[in-house]
């Protein structure tokens, strides 16, 4: 019987030969997560937060938040009533993770109002700062589906996984 091979995958925005180090801090990375999580799960109805809280592993506290800036910047759009929660407010391939970015970048305060002065004004922020656009450049490339169609992998990839774990316990019983 022939199966689809299940690999890993990995989104390349860029090549790297190096590992990365993390620029991403979980704040950061927890909106991304959460759209792509709304658009895996809402289908004919929205995603509630609670549901979305925990399968995310974090308080629903933390969640409104983020999804009240995405609901403002137009990526999400909130649903009221008693079959409301979230959906997502665009296609999958029309919001990318640079847009959710940007989108909860209103929930902080932006600190580059501040002015740097000597050293880091004239070398360090230039510098650090080509690197940031060629960062957000890689960041526009990542869609949401991209991102769904990597998720739905995963998630079929565990289930293989499952069922054939279950296979190998019936195998050892007999």
């Amino acid at each position: 019987m022939w199966r689809p091979r299940i690999v890993p995958c990995t989104i390349r925005a860029f090549e790297s030969p190096q590992t990365p180090m993390p620029l991403l801090s979980y704040k950061s990375i927890m909106p991304v997560s959460t759209v792509v999580d709304v658009a895996l799960y809402s289908g004919e109805k929205p995603v509630l937060a609670s549901d979305l809280a925990k399968r995310l592993h974090v308080r629903a506290r933390h969640l409104e938040p983020v999804m009240q800036a995405l609901a403002r910047e137009g990526i999400l759009v909130g649903v009221r009533g008693r079959n409301g929660g979230y959906k997502l407010a665009k296609e999958w391939h029309a919001i990318s993770a640079y847009d959710i970015f940007q989108a909860v970048e209103t929930i902080e305060a932006d600190m580059s109002t501040q002015s740097y002065s000597g050293l880091a004004g004239a070398v360090v922020l230039p510098a650090l700062a080509q690197a940031e656009q060629i960062f957000a450049s890689a960041l526009r490339r990542i869609t949401v589906e991209d991102l769904v169609r990597c998720a739905t992998l995963h998630i079929l990839a565990d289930a293989r996984s499952a069922r054939g774990s279950e296979l190998n316990d019936k195998l050892a019983l007999q």
